[in-house]
């Protein structure tokens, strides 16, 4: 069985600089029980003073390099990591709920009621309130856009927000503005207002900060902690400690989580491009690469002759990525993956908290890099065969005919035609795939087709889904609207084409 040390250097975990672990690291991996690990952080504790941040620091380096040997099948469960900790002092006035809404009611309108809704039913800090404006406010998406997040506003939030623009906007851009219409308020008369009122309706010891605390702690009731951690713009270190002991009961799956937007996550890593999230997103989902080998890709793996990482395939979009990115990067180091501000190596532990938090950014609530791979089948790409003399034979195909000729679900079928355009092998026309060179690719369908009608005016539809290569002229209608809306070209009233 190998050793603790062992299983950290094979992962590539790096353990913190400053941590002696000589007492665990000859340690057979079987061996490192809970009581082992507790004797060690007490040590570390009651002997070397390690405390705060460090000390979670040290104590995560364990558990990521026990769960790792837990996926390579050493040991069969990660030990119970529990430490003695102070018992939790109360910090959290909980407000009545029903006091709160007769406020609301009886101040109607007024300043207080403003900042009461934006800090218990959007969980705005008081520091955020006096400087929101209006234009801050995504009133189509219900959404309140600030600089580190996107707070999802209740509907009768919105419809109140909405009143108020209505009213105030043509004294000022900020949202709460005083009796006598002035703005911004002072973050002291922010918090005197709200505990002058509140003091009126029996809540003596509830302030402002317990407002913006319950509806964290709602939050927390009903979603993941890395969904609370982003709207509410606390880090979960924080909401850990100081929010989910205020939680009565965390059920252990709030919803099952619905299957992501393939589509979505595909345009995000595109978006993304050479940054650690899209990055990730090539390698493991692309790739089938597991995350902790991210953390060990170097330069000297990639062959950029041959387009191959470690045997595998790299697709040309990504080449052109890791190109450029070496161009900038190596001369800080040999690894692939590096901090933006430091230019060090990631450890697997910050790979996975990037990606999450811009997974959670763009709304893929309850993503992973380890969902994602499982999706990944290396055995899809025997299937590219079997594609393309289909495509071959009949032209096209839709994403449902594809899983019905490959004997595969429509997820699958999904997963496998996204792979064969990032690497250009099928063309995507409306929502039906061709082989290169069988039909006009959508960049080159404008050209072509005020190429051809400036030498055949008067070109009918026909003509123009021939030349485009279409399956039909229904395919037509989409591609030709836009030319003519923007003046590009002139439908006559027989149906045909030609330039203006």
């Amino acid at each position: 069985m190998p050793s603790f040390n062992y299983i950290a250097k094979f992962a590539g975990i790096r353990p913190p600089t400053d941590l002696d672990l000589s007492d665990i690291s000859a340690l057979d991996i079987s061996e490192i029980t809970s009581k082992v690990i507790k004797d060690y952080l007490a040590e570390l504790y009651d002997n070397k003073g390690v405390r705060g941040i460090v000390f979670a620091r040290y104590k995560d380096y364990i558990i990521n390099v026990l769960e790792y040997a837990k996926q390579g099948g050493y040991i069969d469960d990660v030990p119970q990591v529990k430490f003695r900790t102070k018992e939790h002092t109360n910090q959290y006035n909980k407000p009545d709920r029903t006091a709160i809404e007769q406020l609301l009611a009886q101040t109607e309108g007024q300043p207080v009621e403003t900042i009461i809704r934006l800090a218990w039913e959007c969980g705005l800090a008081r520091v955020e309130i006096p400087t929101l404006k209006y234009d801050q406010i995504d009133f189509e998406n219900a959404e309140i856009v600030l600089p580190d997040r996107k707070v999802p506003i209740p509907s009768a939030t919105l419809r109140f927000l909405k009143e108020l623009r209505d009213k105030n906007q043509a004294y000022s851009d900020y949202v709460l503005i005083s009796q006598k219409k002035e703005a911004p308020m002072a973050e002291q008369s922010v918090s005197r207002l709200v505990r002058f009122e509140l003091d009126k309706y029996g809540q003596k010891k509830v302030r402002l900060s317990d407002l913006r605390m319950d509806y964290i702690v709602n939050c927390l009731k009903e979603r993941s902690i890395e969904y609370v951690s982003y709207i509410s713009g606390v880090n979960m270190r924080s909401l850990q400690a100081q929010y989910l002991p205020y939680v009565e009961a965390v059920p252990e799956v709030v919803s099952k989580a619905a299957a992501p937007d393939y589509e979505a996550v595909y345009q995000l890593m595109i978006d993304e491009k050479d940054s650690v999230t899209g990055l990730a997103l090539w390698f493991v989902w692309q790739l089938g690469m597991t995350v902790t080998e991210l953390p060990q890709l170097t330069w000297d793996m990639v062959d950029f002759a041959n387009a191959k990482i470690d045997a595998i395939s790299i697709p040309d979009e990504l080449l052109i990525l890791l190109r450029d990115l070496k161009e900038k990067n190596e001369k800080y180091s040999d690894h692939i993956f590096l901090t933006d501000s430091t230019n060090k190596p990631l450890d697997r532990e910050y790979i996975t908290k990037i990606v999450k938090k811009t997974f959670v950014k763009n709304g893929f609530i309850d993503l992973s890099l380890s969902e994602l791979r499982k999706n990944f089948s290396p055995e899809m790409y025997g299937l590219k065969k079997e594609l393309t003399a289909y495509l071959q034979e009949h032209r096209y195909a839709d994403c449902k005919t594809v899983a019905t000729v490959l004997d595969i679900t429509e997820k699958d079928a999904g997963k496998l035609l996204r792979q064969l355009r990032s690497t250009d092998e099928v063309v995507l026309v409306g929502r039906r795939y061709f082989l290169p060179g069988t039909v006009v690719s959508p960049e080159d369908q404008e050209s072509t087709i005020l190429n051809y009608v400036k030498d055949h005016p008067l070109a009918t539809r026909k003509e123009l889904s021939e030349l485009l290569g279409l399956a039909s002229r229904r395919q037509f209608l989409p591609i030709v609207e836009p030319l003519i809306e923007e003046g590009k070209l002139i439908r006559t009233a027989d149906n045909k084409y030609c330039l203006p």
